[in-house]
């Protein structure tokens, strides 16, 4: 007995209703065939360790670009296949060409000078150390200011020392 692992696709209903009005060459149709083209993709954190993981069968390491820039990391690939059949006077060429980018947000306080990339049997794993987060958030101790309060007091009891006479001409 064999099973198959399908991906679920939230998208299958609503192309089913537009084959039924508009035929099986529908625009979504080809959208989605491109996009399940795409290579599965993980993103997580690991020991301190900001993990990307790619999955790229038959993808050769001289086809995979790994770059860093204004805290983005872009993981693209580009493969181009030539195949050539000569029987006789015929002779056929088919050229296909695929390409894959995906880019993250990289997390703050990476440090992206020591960041590796390892392909290893079709699944390209890139690793960003991030140092432990910092308590961004901080509760500030309120003091009483006591002695504010004595100096008022001081002031308000010198005014209100004044002889009547003086007070009452104003």
């Amino acid at each position: 007995m064999s099973s198959s692992i399908n991906r679920f696709n939230p998208f299958e209903e609503i192309r089913a209703l537009e084959r039924t009005f508009f035929g099986d060459n529908s625009v979504s149709d080809s959208l989605t065939r491109s996009a399940n083209r795409a290579p599965a993709t993980d993103v997580y954190t690991r020991d301190g360790e900001y993990v990307i993981e790619a999955h790229l069968p038959g993808v050769k390491k001289e086809e995979v670009s790994v770059d860093v820039d204004d805290g983005r990391l872009t993981v693209s690939t580009q493969r181009h296949e030539r195949e050539e059949e000569h029987e006789g006077r015929d002779y056929l060429v088919r050229e296909t060409t695929s390409s894959f980018t995906r880019t993250v947000r990289l997390p703050e306080g990476a440090d992206v000078n020591a960041i590796t990339a390892r392909l290893d049997e079709g699944v390209l794993t890139v690793t960003v150390p991030v140092p432990q987060a910092v308590e961004k958030k901080r509760t500030i101790e309120v003091t009483a200011g006591e002695t504010e309060k004595d100096e008022t007091r001081a002031v308000e009891s010198e005014d209100s020392e004044a002889p009547e006479s003086e007070a009452i001409e104003g």
